[in-house]
């Protein structure tokens, strides 16, 4: 079970609220944990708004876990950033 402790927004719906935490992955990420909203329905919470933030993470990563980036975005991302450098060798050099 999380808590949900987000005093920024003490007057949000879950504040406060023991929440059941399920196994499922998050799709936004690492960074968030999958709930049981008081009605059955899941959610997307960040894990810093909840009492899980407080546990220590000891442990690597397991790569099923971690976010999936697809070829189709990493090769224009990789042909961005060597254009970016060659642009910047070539004002270096003058």
């Amino acid at each position: 079970m999380a808590v949900v402790q987000e005093p920024v927004y003490a007057h949000h719906f879950l504040f406060g609220h023991r929440l059941e935490v399920l196994k499922e992955r998050s799709g936004r990420g690492p960074a968030h944990v999958v709930v049981a909203l008081p009605d059955g329905r899941p959610r997307a919470v960040r894990m810093a708004s909840t009492d899980l933030a407080e546990t220590p993470i000891t442990s690597r990563p397991n790569a099923a876990d971690l976010p999936r980036i697809s070829a189709r975005t990493l090769i224009p991302l990789m042909q961005h950033l060597s254009a970016s450098l060659s642009l910047r060798r070539e004002g270096d050099s003058r």
